[in-house]
């Protein structure tokens, strides 16, 4: 029932905004659906994202201060892979595992699920945590 509950919630979140968010990733396009799809996905496997365990996603994601989110103020911030493997959005449980590629989508955990920016790690030294903004869109 929770997991059902998240995801619900999710969508409402997402969809209630009445926004269409789109954001470009190195030549890399992701739609309001892409997005929707990630943050739902993300929120459904892990809707606290536990600070724990950092090398599974969904994970947090520290705010630098360089990074200006375009949708969102401050809070507990959540990365997530944009990665599209049909027949949906990238699951960390899949066997084998996937490489999640180089973008995420950032959103804030709570009840809002509030969706923040998309970030691309392309381009970055191999061992760097740092990602860059994309181009985000409303």
């Amino acid at each position: 029932m929770f997991l059902k509950t998240s995801i619900i919630l999710a969508l409402l979140a997402v969809v209630s905004t009445g926004s269409a968010y789109s954001c470009s990733c190195n030549g890399r396009e992701y739609n309001n659906d892409d997005i929707s799809d990630a943050v739902d996905t993300g929120f459904a496997v892990d809707p606290i994202a536990n600070p724990i365990d950092q090398t599974k996603f969904p994970r947090r994601y520290g705010l630098t201060p360089t990074d200006d989110y375009p949708f969102c103020g401050a809070g507990h911030f959540v990365e997530y892979p944009l990665l599209r493997v049909p027949p949906g959005p990238y699951d960390p449980n899949a066997t084998p595992v996937l490489d999640p590629g180089y973008d995420r989508v950032v959103y804030l955990t709570g009840d809002n699920h509030t969706f923040c920016g998309c970030l691309t790690g392309e381009g970055q030294p191999a061992n760097s945590q740092q990602l860059e903004l994309c181009t985000n869109s409303e």
